[in-house]
């Protein structure tokens, strides 16, 4: 490739950044107006993986507790196969359960609502109506007004597969609860980050994208709300830097993958955005708050 080459291609990726970070803005200033939120609430919030309630609530988290409300955290899978053949599966599944017990520190939560389902990690789908019975038991047990849990367009199974048990686990416990759900790897795709290493944006998710009506800029519509972290954002930084395991390569292996290789570091760049956004609503019913 000639220098001139190298010019035009570090300009088209200054451009795509300059257009991510334009997106970025918009999204804030739409999110600023959908804030109607009574922090105050009991809550439960369900997490696919160790990391994922800091990654896509941890603000919040932190808002709630600070507001004196009662939460617990649920971690539906033992994330057992995030580095695997790196490491063994038995010693991924006790390293990702105490960065948890340890980031749930950083967050605020008592170790005494901190609840592990360690359903097997990839499988969550497979293993749903055990779920659903320890997470009914749960909601019975501790009777939260809200449940958080991922939003149910997400693109790891396992997210999705949450999202569908908790839902269940909700109709069949038959109280009127809120439920939030929380993108988290929606936000890894155009136009919300741009060129990088990645599953979801390179090039061709472009194309895909207007194929399949712009599913990625339906977060602008989609998320009903939006509560402000701004004030929080180091504390839920904090939070996550507790999972070392998904923060940084062990040993420094470059075969590690870190949450950071993720466009380049952009896609971690949209969690700590000055607002959380969610998809809002009441179980049963369709009530807005």
């Amino acid at each position: 490739m000639s220098f001139a080459q190298v010019g035009v291609c570090a300009a088209t990726v200054e451009n795509r950044r300059s257009a991510n970070t334009v997106w970025r803005k918009l999204l804030d200033r739409v999110m600023s107006g959908r804030e109607r939120n009574d922090l105050g609430r009991s809550a439960m919030v369900f997490s696919p993986h160790p990391d994922d309630e800091a990654l896509g609530c941890g603000g919040t988290i932190i808002r709630k507790l600070d507001q004196g409300a009662e939460l617990h955290i649920v971690y539906l899978t033992d994330g057992a196969q995030s580095h695997v053949p790196l490491m063994a599966s038995e010693q991924v599944r006790e390293v990702r359960h105490e960065e948890a017990l340890d980031a749930c520190r950083a967050l605020g939560v008592s170790e005494t609502h901190i609840h592990f389902i360690d359903m097997p990690d990839d499988h969550l789908a497979e293993h749903s109506q055990k779920a659903i019975v320890r997470v009914r038991e749960l909601l019975e047990m501790h009777r939260p007004e809200e449940v958080f849990v991922t939003h149910r367009d997400e693109a790891p199974a396992d997210h999705r597969a949450a999202n569908l048990i908790v839902r269940e686990a909700v109709k069949l416990n038959g109280s009127v609860t809120i439920v939030w759900e929380y993108p988290i790897w929606r936000w890894n795709s155009w136009p919300w980050v741009g060129p990088g290493k990645g599953a979801w944006h390179h090039p061709w998710a472009v194309t895909k994208a207007v194929w399949n009506g712009w599913p990625s800029l339906s977060l602008l519509t989609g998320c009903n709300v939006a509560v402000d972290v701004s004030k929080v954002l180091d504390r839920k930084r904090s939070a996550l830097e507790m999972y070392q395991s998904q923060m940084v390569r062990a040993n420094g292996d470059q075969r590690w993958d870190v949450l950071s290789d993720c466009a380049d570091g952009r896609f971690l760049e949209m969690m700590f955005q000055p607002h959380e956004a969610f998809k809002r609503y009441t179980i049963p019913g369709e009530r807005r708050f």
